[in-house]
């Protein structure tokens, strides 16, 4: 099961600082899968639902925090072009847009253009 960077964002603002805790958190997960087993699925099944938009909300939270180190317009521009087409068509055009942006856009304000 991946927690994804939201899961890391959330880990790194609750504490964890160093590969312990992911080792910690990997082990807690093999543990309750042993003594579980299939029961656990009926358990995250019955999960509230209502519980997962906010933790959901804090991890992107956390994430967005580093727009704030966002200086320059076409570090922006990176930022919207990647968020623009990952919320219009999936994931891995959303990256590869991004990718292309940040290639043409970075370089031109690095070479003394558009300051």
């Amino acid at each position: 099961m991946c927690h994804g960077a939201g899961g890391l964002a959330a880990q790194y603002s609750f504490g964890a600082r160093t590969g312990a805790s992911v080792v910690m958190l990997g082990v807690l997960k093999i543990l309750v899968g042993l003594l579980f087993g299939t029961s656990i699925v009926w358990l995250l099944q019955v999960y509230p639902t209502s519980i997962f938009a906010p933790m959901l909300l804090y991890a992107g939270y956390q994430l967005s925090r580093a727009a704030r180190d966002m200086t320059k317009w076409n570090e922006f521009a990176v930022v919207l072009i990647t968020t623009v087409f990952i919320l219009w068509l999936n994931t891995w055009i959303g990256f590869l847009a991004g990718c292309v942006a940040f290639i043409i856009l970075i370089p031109v304000v690095r070479r003394g253009k558009f300051e």
